[in-house]
């Protein structure tokens, strides 16, 4: 409308306008200018928000990873005594292996073999599962804020992942190692 139509045609007008940024621009530079010029023409809900529940939910971003750092020390808790008790079930079997002529060595291998094998069965059966798990997850959040339910899969994290599990395994191996060979193989036959 021009001013002329404006002030023939209302007493108190309210004029709108709809401002695309273009991308790459400094929204709020924009926004401040627009504000410098046109004063109290500007106000919080001239920008464009989230919804409520999209609001919602970016609010609780930090949950799923400190769900994860939880687990993930649940679980480091629960691989070291299990890698413990295996040790100490096989403290008959290490001697054995030792006296008919096991290095040291080989019998850290040993233990350590079992640890990478319990990791490594552990990540076949906990990557599909937690991904599967994972989508389902988002699709029901996604399907309740009817956003999009396209999930990326984060490929390379889950690899890095993996591999600091397989290295804390051969890592924690090695205290139930240490405590298997401190004992002399005869000493540990002889208290079986």
């Amino acid at each position: 409308m021009t001013p002329y139509a404006v002030d023939a045609y209302s007493d108190l007008p309210t004029i709108g306008a709809l401002v695309t940024i273009r991308p790459g621009t400094d929204a709020g530079a924009v926004v401040a200018e627009l504000d410098r010029r046109y004063p109290y023409g500007i106000s919080d809900e001239s920008r464009a928000h989230a919804p409520g529940p999209v609001r919602n939910l970016e609010q609780i971003t930090r949950l799923p990873l400190a769900l994860a750092l939880f687990f993930a020390l649940l679980g480091a808790a629960a691989f070291a005594q299990l890698i413990f008790v295996l040790a100490t079930e096989r403290r008959r079997d290490i001697a054995v292996l030792r006296v008919v002529g096991y290095t040291r060595a080989q019998t850290r291998g040993v233990l350590r073999s079992a640890a990478v094998s319990v990791a490594v069965v552990g990540l076949a059966v906990g990557i599909p599962l937690g991904i599967l798990a994972g989508r389902f997850g988002w699709h029901v959040v996604a399907d309740g804020l009817a956003v999009s339910r396209s999930a990326a899969v984060p490929v390379t994290a889950i690899a890095a992942a993996a591999l600091v599990v397989v290295g804390f395994a051969i890592a924690i191996a090695a205290a139930p190692a240490h405590l298997a060979l401190r004992r002399t193989p005869g000493g540990a036959l002889r208290a079986e």
